[in-house]
């Protein structure tokens, strides 16, 4: 994804478009995750955080 596509991403996701925010999150989780894994706590979901990092 260049940065172009990115930020076409973001600003259809800021106007409430569904599917570009669900694209948006398709594109990004794979690095979020890589970053997750590198840093979380020992006990704490993957999965979880994630999903808590993508809501905020």
């Amino acid at each position: 994804m260049d940065d172009t596509d990115a930020s076409a991403l973001v600003h259809a996701a800021l106007q409430h478009d569904d599917e570009a925010a669900r694209a948006l999150v398709r594109q990004l989780y794979p690095l979020v995750a890589k970053i997750v894994r590198a840093h979380r706590p020992h006990r704490t979901d993957e999965e979880d955080l994630c999903q808590m990092i993508f809501i905020k």
